[in-house]
């Protein structure tokens, strides 16, 4: 429980570096109902790197499956981490599903979970000194944020 705890932490640390990043290299705000972004930008922060939509990024690991069905919306690879938001029309059962049995067929093992259902639910993995975070929920359709810290 106390793994899955800093997990929610390190998560809600990256999505709150993002948004300061994301903030801080912009000097006008756009506001916009769209829930996927029509062109892909990428902001460089030394080491660190954060995208807006289009396709999933070259640091992204080969072994952290995504969600089939659902569009990448933006994510950041910071500090070593590496996030990635997903939204779509899939229903949630599907994508859970589906992510469950591909995490799986990439050797990662479950590793605590809670929720679950028709309305989401949180799923941690551990693979080797890696531990990926999958979040499901219903926002706009189908959202689904994977996080991969190393332990």
């Amino acid at each position: 429980m106390r793994k899955l705890q800093a997990i929610i932490i390190g998560t809600a640390g990256l999505a709150t570096a993002f948004a300061v990043s994301a903030c801080g290299s912009s000097t006008t705000t756009t506001t916009t109902t769209d829930a996927t972004p029509t062109e892909a930008q990428s902001f460089s922060l030394g080491d660190d790197t954060v995208n807006t939509g289009g396709s999933l990024p070259s640091y992204w690991p080969s072994d952290v499956p995504t969600p089939n069905g659902l569009n990448y919306v933006g994510g950041a690879q910071l500090q070593g981490s590496v996030s990635g938001g997903f939204n779509g029309s899939t229903p949630i059962p599907e994508v859970t599903k589906q992510l469950d049995a591909d995490f799986k067929a990439q050797g990662w093992t479950a590793n605590g979970n809670f929720g679950g259902g028709d309305s989401g639910g949180v799923t941690s993995w551990q693979k080797g000194s890696q531990t990926a975070q999958v979040i499901i929920a219903s926002e706009k359709g189908t959202t689904v944020n994977i996080t991969v810290v190393n332990t």
